[in-house]
This record gives structure tokens, sequence and C-alpha cells, in this order.
């Protein structure tokens, strides 16, 4: 079972983070798992420490097939039941995980821990010993929807 930090997740998190919580529990013991850890004031659902993987940054939406409006690569339009079903504008969630990576490796480097994380010397001198990665899960859509939305 991996480590969870913190070790249970918050009333307050939505399904689709309680249900992913739940699913990354079962990851080895040798993983670590981060529920919206602070990078420069922001909070990206989870992040892994994963030995055979690296790091891997995740955001999770719970958005259904018909809530979708209008997509492309920077931005989606959803309908925002809260808002009396008003059209709103959001980041996609795969550029919001990846800005999230890109600010937990800038606070990587500039910590003072950065020779241990950084190659000093050679073919790979200046860059992270491990991988970065990102990515989206949307709990309420399936692929064949995506493909068929034409995402």
């Amino acid at each position: 079972m991996a480590e969870m930090v913190p070790d249970r997740i918050p009333s307050r998190a939505s399904r689709g983070e309680k249900r992913l919580f739940s699913i990354l529990q079962e990851l080895p013991d040798n993983f670590i798992v981060y529920y919206e850890p602070i990078i420069e004031n922001r909070y990206p659902d989870f992040i892994i420490i994963a030995p055979t993987l690296g790091v891997l940054v995740v955001e999770v939406k719970g958005w259904y097939k018909g809530d979708i409006i209008q997509a492309d690569n920077n931005t989606i339009v959803i309908k925002d039941e809260g808002r009396q079903g008003r059209q709103v504008r959001q980041k996609h969630p795969v550029r919001q995980a990846r800005e999230y990576m890109c600010s937990l490796m800038d606070e990587c480097r500039r910590i003072h821990l950065n020779k241990t994380l950084i190659e000093g010397n050679g073919e790979y001198e200046g860059r992270f010993k491990f991988p970065f990665a990102n990515f989206a899960v949307l709990n309420n859509i399936t692929q064949e929807q995506l493909i068929d939305m034409g995402l």
C-alpha cells in the first residue's frame, strides 16, 4: 500500500478525487502520494513519487460528457451547473497539470538539495536524475466519449 499524505482524504474533496485517492492507495509500498500539496501557492490534486516512474502530477476533473461545450489545447468551455448552467472557460486540465509540474520542477531546482536531484556532469548535466510527467483524469468520461467529441 502506498504512503498517502495526508493519510486520509479530506471530506471537502470531490467524489472523483476520493475515488482516485482510494485507487492510488493500492500502489506499491515504495510509492508516495500527496493530495493537494502546496506549490507556489497552488494546489495540484495529486503528486505521486514513484521510484520506477519518477514524479507524476495529476489533475482530476469530475466533468460529464454533456458538461463540455468546447475545447482546445489551452482551454475548455464547460456548462457550470453551480452557475445556472452558464458557460465557464477553464484552463485545459492537462495544461493545468503541466503548469503544476513546471512549478514543482522550478521549486526543486531552488532548494538546497538540488545537487542531489540534478545531474552534475556528463551527457545529462543540469537535468533531473528522474523523469517528471503530468496527466489529467476525467473520471466521468470514457476515452470513447472523448474520441466521439473530437477531443
